[in-house]
């Protein structure tokens, strides 16, 4: 097993399959210095280049994850031994999948068997069989704090060694990133704007800007279909109005705009994916979201929106939408990534239905316009992109324009 995890990492090196290898889950790797290897290579594939040189690099010479792995004289040699090869993908992600099953069975008949009743070896196996699903742990067992500390520690190592790397998925705005930190797994992000006032533009602002940065992002859209949702990332990547290009009235260099903006976005495209089924509701949201996991790595999560998800029917809408950030919760926690949910606001400029969304969020954004800013019809519209609720830090504000007849948001920096 080790030998098909060192074939596939050698090869991500020599840039073969790199993407599809990064994109493995933690549960492919079984052995300590693979699992700093993928992680290091990951690291370095993000910031443009994932050869020898560049993931010894990622690993921090001196480090213990350096000698771990034996620095770079050791991942050359990797690299001659095992690498110009096949890239092994299937084979690791399957070999991972059956080593889960494997064990979560051997737990659940090793539970049953020391169970005091017919209903505690039932309860006993289920949990253990539900730890499939959840990556080998079952979701109501409690983590010790070493193990949380070992975490925190590492991943606060791991920041100051290279500052400058990203430690979440960018927001694509500058000052955005400093006030939140970027995106954070396991968090859930409300952004709310009133009825036609750019939710969906700047959440496609914000898929396009994780995308961009090799982060893989997954856009559930209750409410535009993929072709529509499409024409708007073109429209804004050329700097074309996207009725001009639904309607085919462009100009010679509108129609070289648009062949520079296909190009560039198709080698990205793999990184962003749109699901347009009207039919998603919040209890199988996660799921979808592990479905689309298994294909790819997924690092964002964007539901345009809210109000929309459908959810089991109650006596009160409130409780329904309260229902829905629940399952939000979840998928961000379960799958660990990032959750961006889209809400409609009411006049008092809060979420539509229910408090429990605002609570549940750690964050809570608006786009707000100045009163007499926002005119029919005008191409360009300031605005505010407000934090009014950050659990995990800073609240604030930063500057921005609606670029409205080509579908962007363009953050305004002042000198």
């Amino acid at each position: 097993m080790l030998d098909l995890e060192l074939v596939a990492l050698a090869n991500a090196m020599q840039g073969n399959g790199t993407d599809r290898i990064v994109a493995l889950p933690k549960a492919c790797w079984s052995d300590p210095r693979t699992q700093v290897l993928a992680r290091a290579i990951k690291q370095a594939h993000n910031k443009g280049r994932a050869d020898e040189v560049a993931v010894a690099q990622a690993l921090g010479e001196g480090t213990d994850d350096y000698k771990l792995i034996g620095g770079l004289p050791k991942l050359l040699s990797l690299t001659s031994h095992y690498g110009g090869g096949r890239t092994a993908f299937d084979e690791l992600h399957e070999a991972a999948e059956l080593r889960q099953t494997n064990a979560a069975i051997e737990a659940a008949m090793t539970a049953s068997s020391q169970a005091l009743s017919p209903t505690d070896a039932k309860d006993a196996a289920i949990a253990a069989l539900l730890s499939i699903e959840t990556g080998g742990k079952s979701e109501s067992t409690p983590t010790s704090l070493k193990d949380s500390l070992a975490t925190v520690m590492e991943q606060s190592h791991q920041a100051y060694l290279d500052p400058t790397s990203e430690h979440g998925v960018t927001t694509g705005f500058e000052n955005l990133d400093w006030i939140l930190g970027q995106w954070q797994p396991g968090a859930v992000y409300i952004l709310g704007a009133g009825t036609g006032r750019g939710k969906s533009v700047m959440a496609l602002n914000f898929a396009m800007a994780a995308a961009k940065s090799n982060h893989g992002v997954l856009y559930i859209s209750l409410e535009m279909g993929h072709a529509d949702l499409t024409r708007r990332l073109v429209a804004a990547e050329a700097r074309v109005p996207p009725d001009a290009i639904r309607s085919g009235r462009l100009n010679h260099d509108q129609i070289d705009a648009m062949r520079h903006a296909s190009t560039a976005l198709e080698l990205i495209g793999n990184n962003l994916m749109i699901m347009d089924n009207v039919h998603v509701d919040a209890e199988r949201l996660s799921a979808i979201v592990k479905t689309a996991q298994a294909a790819r790595s997924i690092d964002l999560v964007i539901v345009d929106y809210l109000q929309l998800l459908k959810c089991e029917a109650t006596y009160s809408r409130e409780r329904e939408v309260a229902s829905i950030s629940a399952g939000l919760l979840a998928v961000s926690r379960q799958c660990e990534v990032p959750v961006i949910a889209l809400s409609q606001l009411n006049d008092q400029g809060l979420v539509r239905e229910s408090r429990s969304v605002e609570h549940d969020a750690s964050a809570v954004l608006r786009i707000d316009y100045e009163d007499d800013a926002w005119i029919p019809g005008s191409s360009g519209v300031d605005c505010h992109l407000r934090v009014l609720k950050n659990r995990h830090g800073r609240t604030g504000s930063i500057s921005l324009t609606f670029e409205r007849r080509h579908q962007r948001f363009v953050e305004r920096i002042y000198e």
